[in-house]
């Protein structure tokens, strides 16, 4: 499938919507979409929903996506990307905020898990307004199992508990 988008002038900020499954061609014609619309401002703030997406991107997809929404930014002012996620979605959304965090200083990227908590965000809210229930997602979501619960010394011999 692909991505649907909507600006919005007043906020200055783009929402993507996906659906289905979603690779490198589906973000390449939704970011040429933005970049193309007459209502586009340079440094608009852009929230993707990935809720409804089978994210198929291989790593250097993911940066080089990365790198396309970077040169369409102004250097002199913050961007801020937020993520709609899921269980399915959450390591493709992590590695797009590492690549941007990592190639972008001026740009700011959290995951949530919901939409009302990106635009609230995105629309200028601090992120210690959330109250704990509501704060933007940032650990791995609920169900999954972390693979090393006590830190095992390099070159132990050990094996680590699962």
């Amino acid at each position: 499938m692909s991505f649907s988008f909507d600006l919005d002038t007043s906020r200055r900020t783009a929402y993507f919507t996906g659906q289905g499954c979603c690779d490198y061609v589906d973000f390449c014609v939704a970011l040429n979409g933005l970049l193309n619309h007459p209502l586009y401002q340079p440094g608009m703030s852009i929230v993707w929903d990935w809720q409804r997406c089978e994210i198929l991107l291989a790593n250097n997809q993911i940066r080089s996506i990365v790198e396309t929404m970077t040169r369409f930014t102004t250097p002199d002012q913050t961007h801020k990307v937020g993520i709609v996620t899921n269980m399915a979605t959450h390591t493709p959304a992590t590695t797009f905020q590492k690549y941007i965090e990592g190639l972008a200083p001026n740009w700011q990227v959290l995951l949530f898990s919901g939409m009302e908590q990106a635009t609230t965000w995105i629309s200028g809210a601090a992120y210690s307004a959330f109250s704990e229930a509501d704060k933007p997602n940032m650990t791995p979501p609920p169900g999954t199992k972390a693979f090393f619960k006590t830190p095992v010394p390099r070159n132990s011999g050990q094996w680590t508990n699962f």
